[in-house]
């Protein structure tokens, strides 16, 4: 059973209530945890394509460490992220860039696709403002930019 925005509030310990969708095995402190699986630190057990109605505008920041490679329903996930998101809040996306053999990975981001996405225009209504897209290597990135 999910809370309500304001029981969130006082569960993350305060106003700045941040979302880690998709967090797996690697919960973070000070954030709400969702993943489609029990894992140690999971706050609730969601699909990401389908988040509680109460929790829309309830986060300043909405986090998702490598996960929309994985999503098969991109849109909605997409579309779900931003309406918990409040208005100027962080949304902060790491996925890999370009393609690679991971068989898991049900889609591929590259420059090109991650601006289109990144575009207020293109995908959303409303204020999403987007202000940097970092560039990182390591070792899900072996594709130079």
């Amino acid at each position: 059973m999910w809370t309500s925005s304001k029981e969130l509030c006082l569960q993350a310990g305060g106003e700045g209530v941040k979302l880690n969708i998709g967090c797996g095995r690697k919960p973070l402190p000070g954030y709400v945890n969702v993943d489609r699986t029990t894992w140690d630190g999971v706050d609730y057990v969601l699909d990401a394509a389908h988040l509680p109605d109460d929790w829309a505008s309830s986060f300043e920041e909405v986090r998702a460490d490598h996960i929309l490679e994985h999503v098969v329903d991109f849109p909605a996930v997409w579309q779900e992220m931003h309406r918990v998101l409040r208005p100027g809040g962080l949304l902060n996306v790491e996925v890999p860039y370009g393609p690679d053999s991971n068989p898991f990975h049900v889609r591929h981001f590259t420059e090109r696709s991650l601006m289109t996405l990144l575009n207020p225009t293109s995908c959303l209504e409303g204020g999403v403002w987007y202000e940097e897209v970092s560039r990182t290597f390591g070792p899900a990135s072996g594709f130079p930019w």
